[in-house]
């Protein structure tokens, strides 16, 4: 898409830490904005000298790269494709030198498993004069209001692995529901590792990790710029306030609602519930809140907020 010159669209954000270390990230530019939800692998090592954790790594180097080269001439396919590629690089190098290190737990064993590789979804929305493209990548979602509907576009990524250790964490609940947060996760480990042998893989679920291949399996089109008023991008920590807790009954409920009130207060309300349910009994879920990052751009520049 050719970077040329456009009003900066009206735009809002909100990024709020969950209950660990967060590893989600928002940027905005003046043609384009994205939102990227990280992972760490799950191992007791770690793959890079970060000194949070390889998911904030990982997202670090993947927004460093779209800030570079999100208005190539190309495609958002080709773009995070790139992406991938270039990341993976640095994360060689990046292992090579901890690896090469006779200190580092690395070093006794160099065999490095899907599950212990950092990975990331993203949502992206792009636009010129004509067009406004979207891409979703995993569960960062992207909503395009449009003259006559609302359209949802998440490519789901790992959602139905999560859903199964849902189940798995319930059922350990119901037998020791005084377990810790801590304690549940220490549970969840071995149930997490074998969801991450699908990643990337056909009949498994597809993310931003190591395969560039897996970029061709975003949700991806564009829609004619004059009939998009508005774009809510969010990682999937937001996805609960309709699909979990069911605070909203879809997603143009939530439109409006943010429309109205704003991200922050609704933010708030996904907040309230989750605090009061820390001890994960009534809704069953991996921690008590997850990283959340939203962006709304208004493109309807007679009813900008």
């Amino acid at each position: 898409m050719s970077n040329t010159v456009e009003p900066t669209v009206d735009s809002q954000s909100v990024l709020d830490e969950g209950s660990f270390i967060n590893e989600d990230k928002h940027t905005i530019l003046d043609q384009a904005a994205w939102v990227i939800d990280g992972t760490s692998g799950f191992a007791e090592r770690k793959l890079t000298d970060h000194p949070e954790t390889d998911g904030v790594w990982f997202v670090e180097r993947v927004d460093a790269y779209l800030n570079d080269h999100i208005f190539d001439d190309q495609s958002l396919t080709r773009v995070v494709e790139d992406a991938i590629t270039h990341v993976v690089s640095e994360l060689e190098e990046e292992m090579s030198q901890r690896i090469g290190s006779d200190l580092d737990e690395l070093a006794a064993d160099k065999s490095i498993s899907m599950h212990e590789f950092p990975a990331a979804t993203i949502a992206i929305a792009r636009w010129n004069r004509k067009t406004v493209e979207y891409y979703s990548l995993g569960d960062s979602s992207i909503i395009i209001r449009t003259d006559d509907d609302i359209h949802h576009y998440n490519q789901e990524g790992p959602q139905r692995f999560d859903a199964v250790l849902e189940d798995h964490i319930a059922e350990y609940l119901s037998d020791n529901p005084k377990a810790n947060i801590d304690e549940i996760r220490e549970y969840a480990r071995p149930h997490i590792r074998e969801s991450r042998k699908h990643r990337e893989v056909p009949g498994g679920f597809w993310c931003l990790g190591i395969n560039p291949l897996s970029a061709t399996h975003a949700v991806t089109g564009e829609f004619p710029k004059q009939s998009v008023s508005s774009a809510y991008l969010f990682t999937d920590g937001f996805l609960s306030i309709v699909e979990k807790f069911e605070i909203f009954e879809d997603w143009t409920a939530v439109a409006d609602y943010i429309d109205e009130y704003g991200l922050q207060d609704v933010l708030d309300r996904l907040r309230t519930i989750q605090n009061q349910d820390e001890s994960v009994l009534e809704y069953p879920r991996l921690k008590p809140m997850d990283d959340v990052a939203i962006i709304r751009l208004c493109f309807d520049t007679e009813n900008q907020h």
